[in-house]
């Protein structure tokens, strides 16, 4: 009979009862050194990819405000808030996007960070995003893909006959 190997399990949200993992019977992923069970493997992928995700959008907010609205912000400020909108209070980043966007277009009068919450909640923006969101959906439906075929198989073509006036003089 093989000995057990026991690893621990590195995730920091390990929803096992115990963080023990042994590797001669159950599924793991390894990372580095770093032993995970492979669905806690799978949501620190998942976690990573939605923080990547967070941290570009706020940049991108951060360059369109700076661009847009105000080249003086106080940075620390607009994370501090953007960081509470969505990480606190579970909105999208991709709203956030949106919310700043609008008040660019629509000449509304955001004009420091702490002034995002009274257009976070506002129902036109709202009903516009819906919209804008509904739109997009709608183009992926109908969008297709083509897909390249990798068909080993040889081709044939028959060479083409010269015909008319070039027929006569030798076929060139």
């Amino acid at each position: 009979m093989a000995k057990a190997d026991i690893k621990t399990c590195r995730y920091k949200n390990c929803q096992h009862e115990s963080k023990q993992i042994d590797t001669s019977c159950e599924p793991y992923e390894v990372e580095g050194n770093r032993y995970y069970h492979k669905d806690c493997y799978n949501d620190k992928v998942t976690e990573e990819k939605r923080e990547a995700k967070i941290s570009a959008d706020m940049q991108l907010i951060k360059n369109i405000w700076i661009s847009n609205i105000s080249n003086t912000v106080v940075y620390s400020q607009l994370f501090q808030v953007l960081n509470q909108f969505i990480r606190e209070r579970g909105v999208d980043s991709e709203y956030m996007i949106f919310v700043v966007q609008y008040c660019i277009d629509h000449k509304l009068g955001l004009r420091h960070p702490y002034g995002l919450k009274y257009y976070v909640d506002r129902q036109d923006i709202k009903t516009a995003y819906e919209k804008k969101i509904k739109s997009e959906n709608r183009v992926d439906l109908y969008s297709f893909e083509t897909t390249r075929n990798d068909d080993k198989s040889p081709k044939f073509s028959t060479p083409k006959k010269p015909d008319g006036f070039s027929r006569i003089l030798g076929g060139k």
